[in-house]
C-alpha cells in the first residue's frame, strides 16, 4: 500500500489534494493511505514546521514513506521562488528529495477551484458562485 504525507498550508489545500489524491486511487486501482499536516502562524511558521518534519522523519521519529507532497499557496512569489525556498529546506536532507513532490498553484488555488464548477463543489463543501 502506499502511503502519502501531505503537508498543506491550510484545510482548503488539504481538500484540494485529498480530492485529488482520491481520483488518483480511484482511476489508476492504487490502493493507498493518506495522512495531511499543516502549520499555522504564516510562511516562516510553516517553512520551520516542515524543517521540523523533515528532521523528524531523519531520526527514525516517523515512519519511512513511500512519498510525500508540499503544497503551498505561491501567494507573492511566483512559482519557481516558492519552489526554491522549499528546496532550500529539502536540501539539508538528500536522502529525502526523491520522495519529495511540491503542489504549487499557480495562481491561488481558489481561482483554480473557481474556474471548475464540478471540483469547486466537493473541495469547498459549498457550491460553486454563480456566474454573473
Amino acid at each position: 500500500m502506499l502511503e502519502i504525507i501531505v503537508f498543506c498550508e491550510d484545510s482548503f489545500h488539504q481538500n484540494f489534494v485529498g480530492a485529488m489524491l482520491r481520483r488518483f486511487e480511484s482511476e489508476y486501482q492504487v490502493a493507498s493511505t493518506f495522512r495531511f499536516l499543516s502549520a499555522r502562524g504564516g510562511l516562516p511558521h510553516m517553512h520551520w514546521e516542515f524543517g521540523e518534519f523533515l528532521r523528524d522523519l531523519d531520526r527514525g521519529r516517523l515512519p519511512r514513506l513511500i512519498r510525500w507532497w508540499s503544497c503551498w499557496t505561491r501567494n507573492c512569489m511566483g512559482y519557481n521562488e516558492r519552489k526554491q525556498v522549499m528546496d532550500g529546506v529539502v536540501e539539508k536532507y538528500p536522502q529525502f528529495q526523491q520522495i519529495v513532490s511540491y503542489a504549487i498553484p499557480d495562481p491561488h488555488i481558489e481561482r483554480w477551484m473557481l474556474v471548475d464548477e464540478t471540483a469547486f463543489a466537493p473541495c469547498s463543501g459549498a457550491g460553486a458562485p454563480s456566474q454573473a
